[in-house]
């Protein structure tokens, strides 16, 4: 294996955006790029792109695999310098050391655009065009690393795609056996859904100090960060689900009118075309949701100028979570991952705040307490929007819900899924213990 050096700017291999094709091998910057390569890349190339364009379908599954599979072809050309089918088990723990420890050169402070283009006429006669890759793009985002490198749970992701990448190159008779298979396990070990959930149940306090911490962001964005909150909580839903959705056939749009009326009461309505897997749900809406959707309303109707019915009507056409931007709010609604960074905004805020309270515990002389809110927050660094949903289907089930109830609205397909959540919280469990009647 020739371990070339990193010479070059690493750059996209893939598109597929917005109903684009998935392949780049026609642009200039791309046959620039592939003509050092000393082997015949096009075949492996048009597998993968092949396997991408059947995901298209599956929006979030089809972006994962291909920052995936972006990661691993420019590692695996421009990096190794050789082809992906001759790719062995034993090589996949130096790609694996790899995306633990990727050079800075790959890494990226923040998510950025993957190519630069030329807006479309405003006639409408001619579509985008592919100017180059985005100089500023990187494989990789700095701020979601780990100290310990990529999360377990972004591996496993990664040996899924790996492995259906080649299992499809297996189909296509280029290879005879599927390298990622026996390495996988390797590399992983045993992955426990309930181990998994486990960690990613927030406690009490750290909840507590979310919903604190959005309420000290000043203005509309402090009132759409609660607002964020509020609906990946009580409804349990995937970031994914309050967005628009990019599909073939163009975009499904994300509005206020998912919040319906129906005689038995209000839902959250998320469609098949919407949900993972293509399934749809209803979820039921609390009276305290509710009481959210009318407080970020009146905060809407402050920054649009006019005034908003106190709920949702079938009629509207605002978006579900709208940009802060007056020129675009009415017509907009941010991304995933805006939502994202305006979740991880919040926690740094609640961070901060649980920080003062036991800075103020230590100064009364209360070092225990001091100390244990110190670790809450230090927890707080490690959450994504994802934990709002594990924290709700852990507290349905732990406040008496009927577990096919909260399967149904987590849009579980198998009951399985959801029962790794009946489980006590952990504190509540050692409470317990300590109460048992001692037996001398």
């Amino acid at each position: 294996m020739s371990d070339k050096p990193l010479d070059f700017v690493p750059f996209p291999l893939f598109n597929g955006d917005a109903g684009e094709p998935v392949s780049l091998s026609d642009q200039d910057f791309f046959q620039q790029a592939v003509s050092r390569l000393n082997f015949d890349w096009e075949p492996e190339y048009r597998v993968a792109c092949q396997l991408l364009n059947s995901l298209l379908i599956r929006p979030n599954t089809f972006r994962t695999y291909r920052r995936d599979l972006d990661r691993f072809f420019l590692w695996r050309w421009f990096k190794v310098g050789e082809s992906c089918l001759t790719m062995r088990s034993a090589e996949m723990t130096a790609f694996v050391m790899f995306v633990d420890s990727p050079p800075a050169s790959w890494q990226g402070a923040i998510c950025r655009g993957r190519l630069q283009k030329t807006k479309p006429l405003k006639d409408g006669s001619a579509g985008e065009i592919i100017e180059g890759p985005n100089p500023d793009w990187r494989p990789f985002i700095m701020e979601r690393r780990q100290a310990t490198g990529l999360a377990k749970s972004s591996k496993v992701s990664m040996f899924g795609g790996l492995s259906a990448l080649y299992g499809s190159l297996i189909e296509a008779e280029l290879i005879e056996h599927n390298p990622v298979l026996t390495s996988r396990k390797r590399s992983l070990g045993k992955v426990g859904k309930l181990g998994k959930v486990k960690e990613r149940i927030m406690s009490d306090a750290q909840l507590e100090a979310i919903f604190r911490a959005s309420d000290r962001i000043a203005g509309f964005k402090g009132a759409r960060s609660r607002y964020i909150v509020s609906m990946l909580y009580y409804l349990g839903v995937r970031v994914s689900e309050l967005c628009d959705k990019v599909v073939p056939a163009g975009v499904i749009p994300c509005l206020t009118n998912r919040f319906l009326c129906l005689p038995e009461g209000w839902v959250f309505h998320i469609d098949d075309s919407v949900g993972k897997g293509d399934k749809g749900r209803y979820i039921p809406v609390t009276n305290t949701l509710l009481s959210e959707v009318k407080r970020f309303r009146a905060a809407f109707s402050v920054e649009l100028g006019r005034k908003l019915t106190t709920l949702p009507s079938q009629a509207e056409r605002l978006p579900l979570v709208p940009h802060s931007h007056r020129g675009t709010m009415e017509h907009e609604g941010l991304d995933s991952n805006s939502i994202r960074n305006e979740i991880k905004s919040v926690l740094e805020v609640a961070r901060k705040m649980l920080e003062e309270d036991s800075n103020q515990l230590k100064a009364a002389g209360d070092t225990d307490g001091a100390d244990a809110i110190s670790r809450e927050a230090e927890g707080l660094m490690a959450i994504s929007p994802h934990w709002f949903r594990h924290k709700y289907a852990t507290d349905d089930i732990a406040d008496g819900g009927n577990i096919a109830h909260t399967q149904a609205n987590l849009g579980h397909s198998d009951l399985a899924t959801t029962s790794i959540y009946v489980h006590a919280d952990l504190n509540t469990r050692l409470e317990s213990s300590e109460k048992k009647r001692r037996v001398d």
